[in-house]
């Protein structure tokens, strides 16, 4: 790509370059000791991004032979001035170098910018940033409208196998309460009334054996049952609070 500048400036990948035979040509130096000068100092220029080159063929003394020279941006080119010896010619390429650039910046900004494309690459940064970010919230939303829809849906789910299953629940729940009591419920109801009973016959300074028939006969009478034994498995859970909250106040 070309255009009508001071000094011809290329564009490659959206970048402008100036070749080393350009800037020999207009300073009026060999091109062999410009190529020469760069990859002499290529870790310099190298600071300012990677120095592209290219082949060309050219009829010499020796015959066409292929040429190499390099592409520089605007910051390698500029590097490139400040190692070249000043002189009038020089200087009014050095001039031509910063006009040049900054005209064919100008011209791709605005092709860019034409074709909704922002050439600054802060605009750029900014552009991904907010298409990143308006595809992160539109996910968002959908994502939460189907976590809501998928609640809503397993709660029915559950609403309805409860009430498929409910007599089944309450027959279940009816056999439970008039199950006998385990070996494991029997064991540790005896021992919660012998710790009772040890704990009245401290504090109300009575004989151990007044107080676990105390609390036995408590719990049959409560049950209307003739012995504890007798307890179902519905019963067990207010049986440990009947035997908590036996009291001997009423005398014994």
């Amino acid at each position: 790509m070309q255009t009508n500048l001071p000094i011809q400036i290329n564009v490659i990948n959206n970048q402008p370059v100036i070749s080393t035979l350009i800037v020999a040509e207009n300073t009026e130096r060999e091109h062999r000791s410009i190529r020469l000068l760069i990859e002499e100092h290529s870790e310099d220029f190298e600071e300012f991004g990677r120095v592209s080159f290219e082949m060309m063929p050219s009829e010499t003394k020796g015959g066409l032979q292929n040429i190499k020279y390099y592409n520089l941006n605007e910051q390698q080119a500029t590097l490139l001035i400040t190692y070249l010896r000043n002189n009038d010619k020089v200087r009014e390429f050095k001039k031509n170098l910063v006009k040049a650039f900054f005209l064919m910046k100008e011209k791709l900004n605005g092709q860019l910018q034409t074709q909704g494309i922002p050439f600054n690459l802060q605009d750029i940064k900014r552009a991904c940033i907010e298409a990143v970010k308006d595809e992160f919230l539109e996910t968002k939303y959908i994502i939460k409208d189907e976590l809501k829809e998928t609640r809503s849906i397993i709660r029915d789910v559950l609403s309805n196998v409860i009430a498929e299953n409910q007599n089944f629940l309450d027959e279940a729940k009816s056999v439970v309460s008039t199950k006998s009591l385990t070996a494991e419920q029997l064991d540790i109801l005896k021992t919660r009334i012998e710790n009772k009973a040890k704990e009245l016959s401290t504090s109300k300074k009575i004989r151990y054996e007044i107080a676990i028939k105390t609390i036995y006969s408590d719990l049959n009478s409560y049950y209307g049952i003739k012995s504890w034994y007798h307890l179902m498995q519905g019963d067990y859970d207010e049986a440990l609070f009947v035997i908590n909250n036996v009291s001997l106040d009423r005398g014994a």
